[in-house]
């Protein structure tokens, strides 16, 4: 996403706050965890309060006007699929996306 979306100067910037949230919220899950399983609490209750936060946050998302979330641009980049290759085979990316959905339809 960040790749196609991220104005090609911000690209770096993007990928490294996106390295560095996952490694600050790794962090902070193991110390709630922690600090709540040495305090009397349930493993449980780590899950629980991520759920909490994480509810907080898409209501927040649900609530915040399309004008906040739009592309500076207001382009929307050409997506095309694009080719993995592996092991000298090439996997259109878009067509596992498409079997991948048909199966949930079943």
């Amino acid at each position: 996403w960040t790749v196609s979306y991220a104005p090609a100067d911000l690209q770096s910037t993007w990928l490294g706050a996106g390295a560095i949230s996952a490694g600050l919220g790794n962090g902070l899950g193991f110390s709630v965890a922690g600090y709540g399983v040495a305090l009397g609490k349930s493993y449980s209750f780590a899950y629980t309060l991520q759920a909490c936060v994480l509810g907080v946050f898409w209501v927040l998302l649900v609530l915040t006007p399309v004008v906040y979330l739009s592309l500076p641009s207001g382009e929307t980049p050409e997506l095309q699929p694009r080719t993995a290759t592996r092991v000298g085979r090439s996997v259109g990316v878009s067509a596992v996306s498409a079997s991948i959905i048909a199966g949930l339809g079943e």
